[in-house]
């Protein structure tokens, strides 16, 4: 065993452990430390170093590549979407999806400028076209690329795809999707009415507990709504349903 400087032996002799062997025992054990320590960063300095410099090469290039890519291609997205947000306005959605020969499309937009923030939001309106013309395998998959920091643009692109999920009659999909769009946003609109798809879409796997708690939010919360107003007729039945 090595000694510490502190006896620890019931039996040792006092006379050779004295307070000032047991302090200086101590501070030779400390210095002793610091040494090591020192001597371990002095051997491996370079690892130290090399990791460092990976550091901060990495945060160099996120920066690099927000300042000096995503940000100049995220004005020309700004830009480019223009156009097939106008055809998407008056719901010419095959326009406003694949564009014409002067004016870019959504789909356009997504592979030019899929990484940028407009770039992203073109992924949602793509998968509102995609759900307008039926192709619902293509409204979900543009669906799940898309993001934004706006709740209510996120709630409408989500209720998309619960709808696209129960075109397909994945009614465990579409209940997830619906849920999922009525949490994104307290909208007064929004919220009540997703909570109720998600309720239909419970009731059509026959899981009427689940319904019954999606019905009962919009009657605690959304009372006033117009699917809170007729609420009840629906609690009733998945109640009834499921012997409660």
């Amino acid at each position: 065993m090595t000694h510490t400087g502190i006896n620890t032996h019931p039996m040792a002799d006092q006379t050779h452990n004295t307070p000032q062997s047991q302090t200086d025992a101590a501070q030779g054990g400390a210095h002793d430390g610091g040494s090591s320590f020192e001597q371990t960063v002095m051997d491996n300095r370079y690892i130290i170093l090399g990791v460092l410099a990976v550091v901060l090469v990495a945060i160099g290039a996120i920066v690099g590549y927000k300042e000096l890519y995503i940000k100049p291609r995220e004005v020309q997205a700004q830009n480019a979407i223009v156009d097939p947000q106008q055809a998407f306005a008056i719901d010419s959605f095959n326009l406003a999806l694949n564009g014409s020969f002067t004016a870019q499309g959504f789909l356009s937009v997504t592979n030019k400028y899929g990484a940028t923030p407009t770039g992203k939001l073109a992924h949602g309106y793509a998968a509102i076209c995609y759900l307008q013309l039926g192709n619902y395998d293509e409204a979900i998959k543009h669906g799940k690329k898309f993001s934004s920091d706006d709740p209510l643009i996120t709630a409408r692109v989500l209720e998309v795809m619960g709808h696209a999920y129960s075109e397909k009659n994945d009614y465990a999909a579409a209940e997830k999707q619906y849920r999922a769009a009525a949490d994104a946003s307290d909208n007064p609109i929004l919220a009540p009415r997703n909570y109720q798809l998600a309720g239909l879409a419970a009731m059509e796997r026959q899981d009427f507990a689940a319904a019954k708690r999606h019905f009962q939010v919009i009657k605690d919360r959304f009372p006033r709504s117009s699917e809170g107003q007729g609420v009840d007729k629906f609690l009733a039945l998945a109640s009834a349903k499921s012997g409660q």
